[in-house]
């Protein structure tokens, strides 16, 4: 379960994550991100509070990363998982 809050701000969303970003919940970020870029504004996800994610939330995460989105409080194991070296 992953448990996603919007923080809106002028052009720019942050969305706090906590939990696991896996299954499910990995389209349900996809989504709400789409949204956001589509609208233009400047995406930061605070990953502080994800205990784990399946290869499906890394591809995600790169991907969102290689379109502009910024990451915030990640830990050093989702930071590892995130590199680009590593293959998904």
């Amino acid at each position: 379960m992953l448990r996603i809050s919007k923080l809106d701000g002028t052009d720019a969303t942050t969305l706090r994550l906590e939990g696991s970003l896996a299954g499910v919940w990995v389209e349900e970020l996809r989504q709400l991100c789409e949204t956001a870029l589509a609208q233009g504004e400047t995406i930061t996800l605070d990953c502080g509070g994800v205990s784990f994610s399946d290869l499906e939330g890394v591809a995600l995460i790169r991907k969102l990363r290689r379109q502009g989105a910024r990451l915030a409080n990640c830990s050093p194991f989702l930071k590892f998982q995130l590199e680009e070296g590593l293959a998904v």
